[in-house]
């Protein structure tokens, strides 16, 4: 299947799987990015995507993947709804906010699509702390 990107951060995600020295510039893309996750769990209220209320607890979906388990993120909802057989509830939040609220787990980026990433709990720590521009080129 055919990837189009709808936005610019799948944009930079797919230049940096073409170019790996545009790897530091995504990095940059993400963290002013809002992503999409599944929320597991009752119901909020509403029906789609909701924006985080602060305050308010979350329980994202986790998939397992090659025996690893993994918190699955979207970049677009389409990608989102490419990716679920049903309707699911669609949590909308900074991609900032996703990565410390989820710190110490790993992350797949679009899974289903024909482009993505994974975060290791490592690579997140980097981008969180900066030091991951340090380390690459650019």
């Amino acid at each position: 299947m055919v990837f189009i990107a709808e936005n610019d951060l799948e944009r930079s995600l797919v230049k940096a799987t073409e170019d790996p020295s545009h790897h530091r510039q995504f990095y940059r893309d993400l963290l002013e990015s809002e992503i999409h996750v599944i929320q597991h769990g009752p119901a909020m209220g509403q029906k789609g995507k909701v924006k985080r209320k602060k305050g308010r607890r979350i329980e994202l979906q986790f998939i397992e993947a090659d025996g690893e388990a993994y918190i699955p993120i979207f970049s677009s909802v389409a990608r989102l709804q490419a990716f679920i057989d049903d309707q699911a509830k669609c949590l909308t939040l900074s991609a900032s906010d996703l990565l410390k609220i989820t710190r110490g787990s790993q992350l797949l980026l679009n899974p289903g699509s024909s482009v993505g990433k994974v975060f290791a709990p490592e690579e997140v720590a980097a981008i969180l702390d900066g030091s991951i521009f340090s380390v690459l080129p650019g």
